[in-house]
């Protein structure tokens, strides 16, 4: 998502550009206006980056760095870190038994401790990591303003599921409802890029969270995970252009 103006002036005559280590030691060989000079093109590509995350909400994503699939331990952690998101399976819970679905969208939420929560329930050993990311959220359905078809659409089938009358959505049922395609495609259909609940009040005392929404995402690539521009980003530009 970055573009820079290269920088053509830079004199990097007596600094070790062999790595990012030797490149900053190299800072205490060189004249102090190079060094000023260098410092505030870093100061200025870190804004830059910075900056592309302006107009994005900050959110959260719990993974678990071990889990078994089949006869194998994968960490999903490092796995979206490198490749970025995608729509796999999902692993549902209830009860004492677990059930795989067709993953329609990627959970997300607002509160850290929250999406700490469920990557350390999904980890073999319980210790998941948190993935931070940026979203643009102005086109959500929010389910806590349910209401004509969609909503009427999401009574039918949770009430069907279950065998009941029920005439308003508890918060519980989004965690179903978002399973099943019919309702999602009827949301992405009619203009909406993911749909927002509120957390169920188990889970935000589970995670020791005050409150906390789900944002459920349907374009795994509409997900940026934010990184840090540091030193060691500048270096490996400056070496990229040399």
């Amino acid at each position: 998502m970055r573009i820079f103006e290269v920088a053509t002036d830079f004199d990097l005559t007596g600094i070790d550009m062999t790595s990012a280590e030797t490149f900053v030691q190299s800072m205490s060989r060189i004249p102090r206006e190079r060094v000023v000079v260098l410092n505030n093109e870093f100061v200025k590509r870190r804004e830059q980056h910075d900056a592309q995350y302006s107009s994005l909400t900050k959110l959260y994503h719990g993974a678990p760095e071990r889990s078994r699939v089949g006869d194998r331990y994968l960490d999903i952690h490092g796995e979206i870190v490198r490749d970025g998101f995608k729509l796999t399976k999902g692993r549902r819970t209830i009860g004492l038994g677990d059930y795989l679905v067709d993953n329609l969208g990627i959970f997300l939420s607002d509160s850290k401790s929250i999406a700490q929560f469920f990557g350390d329930n999904r980890d073999d050993h319980g210790r998941g990591r948190v993935i931070e990311c940026r979203v643009d959220t102005r086109r959500l359905y929010d389910s806590s303003v349910a209401k004509g078809e969609i909503a009427a659409v999401g009574l039918s089938l949770i009430n069907e599921y279950k065998g009941t009358t029920k005439t308003k959505l508890a918060l519980r049922d989004w965690w179903w409802l978002v399973d099943q395609p019919e309702l999602v495609n009827m949301v992405q259909q009619t203009g909406f890029t993911g749909i927002l609940f509120k957390e169920t009040t188990g889970v935000r005392r589970a995670a020791n969270s005050f409150d906390g929404h789900t944002f459920f995402i349907f374009d795994p690539k509409s997900i940026h995970i934010e990184t840090r521009y540091t030193i060691a980003s500048f270096y490996e530009e400056l070496k990229r252009d040399l």
